[in-house]
């Protein structure tokens, strides 16, 4: 059975703090359990446990956190002009 989107964000906000703690043996072992319960591809699955809740110091005192609904695409540079 999978899993709704609404379960995953919380599994994911479950394990991203367990994740960035872990040492990096232990690492691996959580991402399996997460890519296995989630069905998410492996690469996505350890980005996602990386930003998901990270706080980033913008200015002094002016913090961003991260969410993983908002990631963001680079645009491309036009390759020909007009």
């Amino acid at each position: 059975m999978r899993l709704t989107m609404k379960e995953r964000r919380v599994l994911t906000k479950a394990v991203c703090e367990r994740y960035r703690k872990a040492a990096k043996k232990d690492k691996g072992r959580i991402l399996d359990e997460f890519v296995e319960s989630t069905e998410l591809d492996r690469c996505y699955a350890r980005w996602l446990l990386r930003n998901h809740g990270r706080r980033v110091e913008v200015k002094p005192l002016v913090f961003l956190e991260g969410d993983a609904v908002k990631r963001r695409r680079r645009q491309r540079k036009k390759e020909y002009g007009s």
